[in-house]
C-alpha cells in the first residue's frame, strides 16, 4: 500500500494543482494497482540475508537496501502468451487481475535485464524473502514474489573492521620512526565520547585501534585497497612533506597480510619505478631528501613542497572481482591497472601492468591533476581538478571533473560524467582566524604566499593554511549518489610545528580545509548538490543538513557536520571553530546509510579520526578519534599531524560475498524438460553436494521443491544449509539418489538441457548416472550465486494390463481342454497377486514388481465349442478381459497303458523293457512326453521298448505317451533307478603241504575267490621269498594257484594276492617244521693248573686252579660263543658243539701270569 500512495503522491507532485478529471484518472490508476494479483520488489541485498532490510518508502530516501529499477519481470501462464512489467524507481512491480495474470492463474515469473556484474542475491527463507530469478506463483491478492540482487563487491558483513593509514614524521629508516604504527584497524562499531568539557574535550574510545603495519614496513602511504579473498591490504606510496617514503620510493605498492588480524606486518609488493615496470614517476624532480630520525623533530624537506600531488601515486582501488588494482600515475596522468589475480600473485610481471591515459578537461590558467580513483558497478572513476596553478590563475579557474572508464574495455569516456566549479563559498578553515581562508585557492609552489596567523609567541608558531583542492576520493551511496571527498593539498605540504622549506626557527602548524560533497545522477551524468540538496528528475530531491549555511555550492551544504565545534573562548557556549575538516578520504559500507570520512579534530583538538555522516540527513551520527598530537596539557607527544592531513584513505575490510548453490526439483508432467507454470514442485527430496567424491552437505527440498547450499553464516534448515566452506574455483557435484522415497512415484529423468533459448534457469540440468541424478558445477567468484540446478522427473504412468487366452485341444479321454495365456503389464511398480477367472474356474498367479508379463493356465473345461470370457484382476493395476471359443466336443478314447512301473537298471548292464498298452485304433506311437529317460536308454517309437545300456547312475522320472491313429492318447508316469556298476573284490585261502626231507621244503595251494569281477586280469600271489601269477578270466568267481620251494622251518607265513581293479587280499598259515637228519655234536675242554716250576708242563705235584674264566670263540669271526669257569680241580668243558673250528681264551687270576706255551714235548 505504501508504494501506491507514493505513486499517487509523485503524480500529484508532478502535475501540481490538478483538475477533478485528472484526480479521477489518478484514483482510477490507484484502484487498478490495489487490485494487483502479484506484487513484489527487486532490491539490492547488500548483506546477503535474503531479506530487504529497511526498504525505502519513497524516492527521497536513501535508507537501507534500495529497490532496483528497470528489471523486466515476465509472467508466463500455463496457456497463452506471457506478459511483462518493468520495476519502477523503487524496484516495485505488480501484475493486474486480468488476462494471463488473473486471480488463480499458475505463473512462472522470470526476472531479466540485470546489468553486467549483478547477480542473484541469497535465497530468503522468510515468507516474503528473496526468491531466485525464476519463481512460481499462483496469482491472487496475497501473491508476493520479491527478488534480491547484488554486486558481490558491495557485500559486507554486519560489523567489519575499518582500516586507515596514519602519518608519522621522520625517516622511516630510523628505529624511532620505523616502529611507529602507520596502518591501523578498528571496528565499524567503534565510537568516541567526550569525557572532558566542551572547552577541553577528551576522547574516550570504546575500543583502541589495532596496529597492522609500521613505518618501517610501508613508509608514507595514502591509497588503500582490500582483497577480500586473500585478506590482504594493499597501500600506495604518497609523497608527503616531512614523512619518509618506504623502500619502494614514489612507486611503492605494499601489502599487509592477515589484515583483519593483529600481527604487525607489511612488505613491498611492487616498485613501479624499478624493473620490470621501470616507470618514471618524477623521482628526478624530488631528488634526495633529508628527514629527521625522531618523529617529533622538525624538518624543511624543501623539494617535496611543490611536488605534492604532482609526482608519485595517487589513490588506489580494486576491481569488483578482486583481480586488478587501479592507481593513478600523478606524474604522467595515467591510470595504472595492475593485474594481480586472486589470490594475489607473488610477483606481477611487466605484462600485468596496463597504462591508460586519463582524459584531460579544459583548464584555464592551470593544469589538470588526477588523484582519486574508485570502482563502482564495473566502472572505474577518476577524479581530476583544474589547479589554476599558473601565475595568472585565480580561484574562479578551479574546477573538478570525474571521468568514467569501462572496466571491461579499459576505455575512458572522454566526456566527464561530472563537471563542477570549485569557486563556491566553502566554510572557514578557522572561523576565529578568517585570514586562513574560506574558499578553495589555486595550487601553490610558494610557501611564502600561504595564509598565516600567529598561534604562539614562544616558541614562535604560526597557523598556516591555503586550501588547495585535490579530488582524492569518489564513493557512491546505496541509492547511487556520488560522494566526492576533496583533500586539501596544503595538508600534505604542512605538518605540525614544522619549519618552512627555507628553514629557520619559526615553526608552522598546518590547518586544513577539505570538503565533502554529494551529487545525484541525472541521465548519464551527475549533478553537484546545491543549497544542501541533491536532485534529479528520476530520483527526486533529497535535502541534507543545511540549505543556507554558506559553506557549499548554492550556499548550502548536504554534509553540514564536517566541522569542529568547541568552546573557543571558554564561555560555555559552543562555537563552530573549523567549518571544513575533511582530510580527503571516505568509505561507505552498503546498507549502513553512512559515509565514514577521515577528519581533523573529530572530537578533541589537534587530533585526527573519523566521522560517520548520515546519508539521508547529512548530519553526524558518531565520531572516532584515532590519534592526538598533543596531550591534555598541550604538549606534543608524538609525530602525528595535528590539524594537517594525518590520515589516509579508509577502507572496509569486508568478508568475501557468500556463494550459494541450488534450485528446484519439479514434476515434469509433459516430459519436455522445461519447468512449466502449472507443474508442481517435489518436496522432501534429499540432494547431496559433493567435492572430489566427498559429501559436503545434504539439503532436503522444501514445499516449493527448492534446496540451497550456502557459504553464508546462518542457522541451517533442512532445505538451506549455511556455513559451508565452498571453495572459489572448486569443482562440485550435486547428486540425487533415484531410489529415495520422495521419488518413488516418479519414473524417469526429464530431458537434460532441453531449453535452447539461452536460459538455463528453467530446464533440467541433471543426467542419470548409475543410481543417481547428477550434475557438475564449478564455484565462481565470490557472490556469484548459482541458482541454476533444477531437476525434472516424470510421473509414473498408471499401471495397466491386458489378457491373452489360448484354449488347448479337446482331450478325447475326458472331452475336456485346458486354457493358458499371458498377462501383459505396463508400469507395474507394485508386487501383487493377479486372479484369472473363466466362469466357475479361477487361478491366481504372483506378479513381481517391475514384471512386464506373467503366464497362467486353467484346466478341466468341457469341450463344447461355446464362447468364453476370461477376466484378470490385479490390485492397483485394474481389470482386463478377453474372449475365445472352446474346442468342439470329441469322442472318448479307449486307449490305456497297462504298464505302471519298470524295473531298475544298472550302469553297464543291458536293459530292455516294453511298455504295454491296450485299446486304441490302428498303430500306436510311443513318445516321452515329460521328463527324460536314463542316459543310454531310448524308447522305440513304434515298439514301445525302452532299451540300451545305462551309462549314468541316477533316478529318472518321465512320462510315456501313447497315441493311436485316431489321436487318442494315454500317458503314464514312470521311474527307472539306474544303480552304479558294483565294485570288484577278492579273498585268498592257502594250505601248506608237508615238508620234503630231501630238500627240507614244502609247497602251498590255494584259491582266489572273486566278487563282481567283470574285467579279469593277472593276479600276483607272493609269500615273501616266492611269487607266482594266475590269469583271471572276466566274470570268473574263483581261481586256484600253487606256490612251491618254500623252506620248512615251522614259522608263520603271510601270503597275499593282488588284482588290478579288484584290490589286494592276504592270509596267514604255519609252515611245516624242518624234516632234515640232525648232525653229530662235539665237546671241548681241558685243565688249568698252577705251573709252580714254570716249565710249561703239567707236573704231578702241580694242582688245578679253580674259577678261571674261559671263553669259547668262533675261530673265523672271533666272536664269543660261550663262557665258563674252571671247577675246583681246574677243569672246564664246552659241550653240544657243532663240528667246526673254535678258539679258547683264558683270563689269568690276579697275581699270576701264563707260562710259555707249547713247552712240552
Amino acid at each position: 500500500m505504501d508504494k501506491n500512495y507514493s505513486f499517487l503522491g509523485r503524480l500529484l507532485a508532478h502535475f501540481g494543482s490538478v483538475s477533478t478529471g485528472c484526480l479521477l484518472l489518478l484514483m482510477t490508476l490507484f484502484s487498478f494497482s490495489a487490485q494487483a494479483q502479484i506484487t513484489g520488489k527487486v532490491y539490492r541485498d547488500f548483506n546477503a540475508n535474503g531479506t530487504q532490510d529497511t526498504p525505502i518508502s519513497s524516492t527521497a530516501s536513501a535508507t537501507g537496501e534500495p529497490g532496483f529499477p528497470g528489471i523486466v519481470v515476465m509472467a508466463y501462464p500455463a496457456t497463452g502468451s506471457p506478459v511483462s512489467v518493468t520495476t519502477g524507481i523503487d524496484g516495485s512491480y505488480s501484475f493486474p487481475n486480468s488476462g494471463a495474470t488473473a486471480s488463480g492463474a499458475k505463473l512462472r515469473l522470470e526476472f531479466s535485464g540485470l546489468p553486467s556484474g549483478v547477480y542473484s542475491a541469497a535465497y530468503g527463507t522468510a515468507t516474503t524473502g528473496s526468491g531466485t530469478s525464476v519463481q512460481f506463483v499462483t496469482a491472487g491478492g496475497t501473491a508476493v514474489a520479491n527478488y534480491g540482487i547484488h554486486y558481490p563487491g558491495e557485500y559486507c558483513d554486519s560489523s567489519p573492521q575499518l582500516a586507515t593509514p596514519c602519518f608519522v614524521s621522520g625517516t622511516q629508516s630510523a628505529a624511532s620512526v620505523a616502529n611507529e604504527h602507520v596502518l591501523v584497524t578498528f571496528p565499524y562499531s567503534a565510537q568516541s565520547t567526550n569525557s572532558g568539557t566542551l572547552a577541553n574535550p577528551v576522547a574516550s574510545n570504546t575500543v583502541n585501534p589495532t596496529p597492522i603495519a609500521d613505518a618501517g614496513h610501508v613508509g608514507s602511504v595514502w591509497g588503500m585497497a582490500y582483497q577480500r579473498e586473500s585478506n590482504k591490504l594493499f597501500t600506495t606510496a604518497l609523497l608527503k612533506r616531512h614523512v619518509g617514503l618506504g623502500s619502494g620510493g614514489l612507486g611503492g605498492i605494499y601489502s599487509t597480510s592477515n589484515a583483519t588480524g593483529s600481527t604487525v606486518n607489511g612488505s613491498l609488493y611492487v616498485d613501479l619505478e624499478a624493473a620490470p615496470f621501470s616507470l618514471d614517476l618524477g623521482q628526478s624532480l624530488l631528488g634526495t631528501r633529508t628527514l629527521p630520525a625522531t618523529p617529533t623533530a622538525s624538518s624543511t624537506d624543501p623539494n617535496a613542497f611543490s611536488l605534492i600531488g604532482v609526482v608519485g601515486l595517487g589513490g588506489l582501488a580494486i576491481s569488483d572481482d578482486g583481480t586488478k588494482l587501479y592507481t593513478v600515475d600523478l606524474y604522467n596522468k595515467k591510470l595504472l591497472i595492475l593485474n594481480i589475480g586472486t589470490p594475489a600473485k607473488a610477483s606481477p610481471s611487466a605484462d600485468d601492468l596496463t597504462q591508460v591515459l586519463i582524459p584531460t578537461p579544459s583548464c584555464t590558467n592551470g593544469v589538470a591533476r588526477p588523484f582519486g580513483v574508485s570502482v563502482y558497478h564495473e566502472k572505474v572513476y577518476v577524479g581530476v581538478v583544474c589547479t589554476a596553478e599558473s601565475a595568472s590563475g585565480v580561484a574562479a579557474n578551479l574546477t573538478m571533473s570525474v571521468f568514467e572508464m569501462d572496466g571491461a574495455t579499459q576505455t575512458f569516456n572522454p566526456t566527464a560524467v561530472l563537471n563542477a566549479p570549485l569557486n563556491y563559498p566553502k566554510g572557514y578553515v578557522h572561523a576565529q582566524q578568517i585570514a586562513l581562508g574560506d574558499r578553495w585557492e589555486p595550487w601553490t609552489s610558494s610557501f611564502s604566499t600561504m595564509n598565516t596567523t600567529q598561534l604562539t609567541a614562544s616558541p614562535l608558531v604560526f597557523r598556516t593554511a591555503q586550501p588547495q583542492p585535490i579530488l582524492s576520493d569518489i564513493d557512491f551511496t546505496d541509492n547511487g549518489d556520488m560522494v566526492l571527498t576533496l583533500m586539501d593539498r596544503a595538508g600534505h605540504q604542512l605538518g605540525y610545528r614544522q619549519a618552512s622549506p627555507a628553514g629557520g626557527t619559526t615553526l608552522y602548524s598546518g590547518y586544513i580545509g577539505g570538503d565533502l560533497l554529494r551529487a545525484r545522477k541525472q541521465g548519464t551524468t551527475w549533478v553537484l548538490e546545491s543549497a544542501g540538496r541533491v536532485s534529479s528528475s528520476t530520483s527526486g530531491t533529497l535535502t541534507g543538513g543545511s540549505t543556507n549555511n554558506a559553506q557549499g555550492p548554492g550556499s548550502g551544504e548536504f554534509y553540514s557536520n564536517d566541522n569542529y565545534v568547541g568552546d573557543n573562548d571558554a564561555n560555555g557556549v559552543a562555537d563552530e571553530i573549523h567549518q571544513e575538516t575533511s582530510q580527503g578520504g571516505s568509505v561507505i559500507v552498503r546498507g549502513t546509510n553512512q559515509t565514514v570520512t577521515i577528519h581533523m579534530d573529530p572530537m578533541a583538538t589537534w587530533s585526527g579520526g573519523t566521522i560517520w555522516h548520515n546519508n539521508t540527513t547529512g548530519l553526524r551520527s558518531k565520531v572516532y578519534q584515532l590519534y592526538r598530537t598533543i596531550d591534555n596539557s598541550g604538549s606534543q607527544v608524538n609525530g602525528t599531524y595535528g590539524k594537517a592531513n594525518g590520515l589516509g584513505l579508509p577502507v572496509a575490510l569486508c568478508d568475501p560475498a557468500p556463494v550459494e548453490i541450488g534450485n528446484r526439483i519439479w514434476l515434469d508432467t509433459n516430459k519436455d524438460g522445461i519447468q512449466d507454470p502449472a507443474e508442481t514442485p517435489i518436496a522432501s527430496v534429499s540432494v547431496g553436494l559433493y567435492n572430489s567424491g566427498t559429501l559436503v552437505a545434504t539439503a532436503v527440498t522444501n514445499a516449493k521443491g527448492e534446496y540451497y547450499f550456502s557459504s553464508a553464516p546462518g542457522t541451517s534448515s533442512t532445505a538451506v544449509r549455511y556455513n559451508l566452506a565452498l571453495i572459489r574455483g572448486g569443482a562440485y557435484e550435486l547428486r540425487i539418489l533415484r531410489t529415495q522415497p520422495a521419488l518413488a512415484n516418479f519414473e524417469t529423468l526429464s530431458p537434460t538441457d532441453a531449453n535452447t533459448n539461452g536460459t538455463d534457469a528453467i530446464d533440467n540440468d541433471f543426467a542419470l548416472s548409475g543410481s543417481n541424478l547428477v550434475t557438475s558445477l564449478t564455484v565462481g567468484m565470490s557472490g556469484n550465486n548459482l541458482h541454476l540446478f533444477d531437476a525434472g522427473v516424470t510421473p509414473v504412468p498408471p499401471c495397466s494390463l491386458t489378457l491373452a487366452a489360448l484354449p488347448g485341444a479337446c482331450d478325447p479321454l475326458t472331452n475336456t481342454y485346458a486354457l493358458s495365456g499371458t498377462i501383459t503389464l505396463t508400469s507395474n511398480n507394485t508386487a501383487g497377486t493377479a486372479t484369472v477367472t473363466d466362469g466357475a474356474r479361477s487361478t491366481t498367479v504372483s506378479v513381481p514388481s517391475g514384471a512386464t508379463s506373467v503366464v497362467w493356465s486353467l484346466t478341466g473345461f468341457a469341450s463344447n465349442g461355446a464362447n468364453h470370457t476370461a477376466i484378470v484382476t490385479l490390485t492397483n493395476c485394474g481389470t482386463a478381459s478377453t474372449t475365445y471359443a472352446a474346442p468342439a466336443s470329441c469322442t472318448a478314447c479307449s486307449l490305456s497303458i497297462t504298464t505302471t512301473s519298470l524295473p531298475d537298471g544298472q550302469v553297464g548292464a543291458v536293459y530292455s523293457q516294453s511298455i504295454a498298452a491296450t485299446g486304441g485304433t490302428g498303430s500306436l506311437t510311443y513318445t516321452v512326453s515329460g521328463g527324460s529317460l536314463p542316459t543310454g536308454l531310448n524308447l522305440g517309437a513304434s515298439t514301445g521298448v525302452i532299451a540300451g545300456t545305462p551309462t549314468v547312475a541316477a533316478t529318472s522320472s518321465f512320462a510315456v505317451k501313447v497315441t493311436d491313429t485316431k489321436g487318442c492318447t494315454a500317458v503314464v508316469p514312470l521311474t527307472i533307478m539306474t544303480s552304479a556298476l558294483p565294485v570288484c573284490s577278492l579273498t585268498l585261502s592257502a594250505i601248506p603241504g608237508p615238508c620234503v626231507p630231501a630238500t627240507n621244503t614244502y609247497a602251498i595251494t590255494g584259491t582266489i575267490s572273486l566278487t563282481n569281477n567283470t574285467a579279469g586280469g593277472t593276479a600276483i600271489i607272493t609269500d615273501g621269498s616266492a611269487t607266482t601269477t594266475v590269469v583271471i578270466a572276466p566274470n570268473a568267481t574263483s581261481a586256484n594257484f600253487t606256490l612251491s620251494g618254500l623252506l620248512s622251518n615251522g614259522t608263520t607265513h603271510l601270503v597275499s594276492v593282488s588284482l588290478t581293479g579288484c584290490g589286494i587280499s592276504s592270509t596267514t598259515y604255519s609252515a611245516p617244521v624242518s624234516c632234515s637228519a640232525a648232525p653229530l655234536k662235539a665237546s671241548l675242554g681241558d685243565y688249568v693248573w698252577l705251573d709252580t716250576n714254570k716249565n710249561g708242563q703239567q707236573d704231578g705235584a702241580e694242582s688245578g686252579v679253580p674259577s678261571v674264566t674261559v671263553v669259547l670263540c668262533d675261530a673265523t669271526s672271533g666272536s664269543a660263543i660261550s663262557t665258563t669257569l674252571t671247577d675246583s680241580q681246574g677243569k672246564y668243558l664246552f659241550s653240544n658243539l657243532d663240528p667246526g673250528s673254535y678258539t679258547v681264551k683264558f683270563t689269568a687270576p690276579d697275581g699270576t701270569t701264563f707260562t710259555t706255551p707249547n713247552s712240552g714235548t
